[in-house]
C-alpha cells in the first residue's frame, strides 16, 4: 500500500470536509500525507509495528493524539506519544470515523 492509497481509503469514507470530532477538530486542518511509522503496542506483551499515520492532532509539533491505519487488518487506531516520545496504540476503532469520534 502507498500513501495514495491509503488516503483513497480516507476520503471513500468521508466525502463531507467540514466534519468535526466533539473538540472541534477540522478534518482538512489535521490530516496529514500518510508515512509510516513505528507504534508501540503494549496489551499482550511490547510489540512495535509500523502504521500509516494518517492525522495529528497536532501537526506542528507532533506531540498530540495521532490517528493511525493498520493496513493488514484495514482498521484505524489512536496513538500518542509516551514521555519518552514512543508512540504507543490506545487501541483500534475500525474507521476513520468511529476512531475519530473516540478521540
Amino acid at each position: 500500500m502507498n500513501p495514495y492509497e491509503v488516503k483513497e481509503r480516507i476520503y471513500v469514507e468521508i466525502k463531507d470536509w467540514h466534519i468535526t470530532n466533539v473538540d472541534g477538530c477540522s478534518l482538512d486542518m489535521y490530516l496529514v500525507e500518510p508515512e509510516k511509522a513505528p507504534i508501540k503496542c503494549t496489551f499482550n506483551g511490547v510489540t512495535t509495528t509500523e502504521y500509516w499515520i494518517v492525522f495529528e492532532e497536532d501537526p506542528v509539533n507532533r506531540t498530540g493524539i495521532k490517528i493511525f491505519y493498520n493496513e493488514e487488518d484495514d482498521m484505524f487506531g489512536l496513538a500518542k506519544p509516551d514521555e519518552s516520545g514512543d508512540i504507543v496504540s490506545l487501541g483500534h476503532y475500525g474507521t476513520f470515523l468511529n476512531t475519530l469520534e473516540a478521540m
